[in-house]
């Protein structure tokens, strides 16, 4: 019979480096314009002086920012010039200004928090992603953890998005964004905030908690997982608590980490797992695995099952393959019975870390055991 698998929402297909077909300086030129910005009408010619279109997307944005900080910073009153920019109604430009105003020295840390907040509340995710990366990051890393006694207003706020701008900015690991060290080092100084909002009503703020929990597992694992369980046996739970600690203990699971399956309440399964190729056994970088996976359930009741897949391709070493496991989603596996899922895994090839010729593996790992594995050939065609 068919198997019930709650999977997880893919990932949008991200963003990439503008072309000069698909260039936004001439829309930012105008913008600058209507807001005051000194020289706005040679942004395009100063960036592509500078090999814009050769640069990856986040270098470009970094292009960006200092061209518009060098801009302002040629006016007497930057700070009322930046307030301009962020009603600008040019997104790409409102998307700028927080990394423009981390260029600015002569900017107040409580200057460069307004300018920040104004943006944070909108309802724009890519403007609120440049909120803190670009802006509050910066922060962060300059002020250490006294930006935690900045930042308690934002955590109390009635706006989700504002909510959620603490606790990216402060994530150990983060997005577009180098370590942040003093959290990788001490996470714990992060649960004035993250105590506070895993019990949010909102699920975009508990998915970024549940995300610099798992940020901080990758250093700290016992940290990750005693906070986990504290926030699981704590009388008044969130509506996402256990969204939250799912999410955050999702490296643990994926290694295997049978402290992370305690934790989470999945048990030790009575299966048989069989896994097939439903395609060419002899697959090329950059195609796809089409798999079948076969569960046949011994329990009693119901069970609930975590499932992940491990990838592995030949290495230069023989005897260190490459190894990258994925976790595929929740599966319900029904008492003594036989469900049957399909899977699909792409072989990705990287320009610096070709894959080579040789013999593959794909395993199936349910609640953090081997169950079941297929070979396949990998050739370049």
């Amino acid at each position: 019979m068919p198997g019930r698998l709650r999977r997880r929402r893919s990932g949008g297909a991200g963003v990439v480096a503008e072309t000069l077909a698909t260039s936004s300086l001439p829309l930012l030129e105008g913008a600058c314009v209507s807001v005051g910005f000194p020289g706005a009408l040679s942004l395009r010619s100063d960036a592509e002086a500078e090999d814009y279109y050769g640069l990856g997307i986040v270098e470009q944005w970094r292009v960006l920012h200092r061209l518009l900080a060098d801009r302002a910073s040629s006016r007497g009153d930057v700070f009322r010039l930046l307030q301009n920019a962020t009603n600008s109604f040019e997104p790409k430009l409102r998307f700028l200004i927080p990394g423009t105003a981390s260029h600015l020295p002569e900017l107040l840390t409580d200057q460069v928090l307004a300018l920040n907040f104004s943006l944070a509340k909108e309802d724009d995710l890519r403007i609120a992603e440049a909120v803190q990366a670009f802006g509050l990051r910066p922060l962060a890393e300059r002020e250490g953890p006294a930006i935690i006694d900045f930042l308690s207003s934002w955590v109390v706020h009635n706006s989700s998005r504002v909510r959620r701008a603490v606790v990216e900015s402060l994530r150990p690991r983060g997005v577009w964004v180098k370590h942040l060290q003093w959290a990788v080092e001490n996470p714990a100084l992060l649960l004035p905030i993250l105590d506070t909002l895993q019990r949010d009503d909102s699920r975009l703020v508990c998915n970024s908690v549940g995300n610099s929990l798992n940020d901080a597992s990758k250093a700290k694992p016992e940290f990750a997982l005693e906070i986990a369980q504290r926030w699981l046996d704590a009388p008044e739970k969130g509506e996402w608590t256990e969204h939250v600690v799912s999410k955050g203990l999702r490296t643990l699971l994926n290694h295997g980490d049978p402290r992370a399956f305690r934790i989470l309440g999945l048990e030790t399964l009575q299966v048989d797992a069989k896994a097939r190729l439903k395609g060419p056994r002899t697959v090329a970088p950059n195609s796809n695995l089409e798999l079948e996976l076969e569960i046949r359930s011994h329990g009693e009741k119901e069970s609930r099952a975590t499932l992940v897949c491990e990838l592995e391709t030949p290495g230069k070493n023989s005897r260190r393959p490459r190894r990258r496991r994925r976790r595929i989603g929740t599966l319900l596996l029904p008492p003594k019975d036989m469900c049957t899922f399909r899977v699909r895994e792409r072989v990705y090839d990287k320009k610096s870390a070709p894959l080579l010729d040789g013999v593959g593996r794909v395993r199936f790992f349910l609640n953090g055991r081997e169950e079941a594995e297929v070979s396949f050939e990998l050739k370049r065609i």
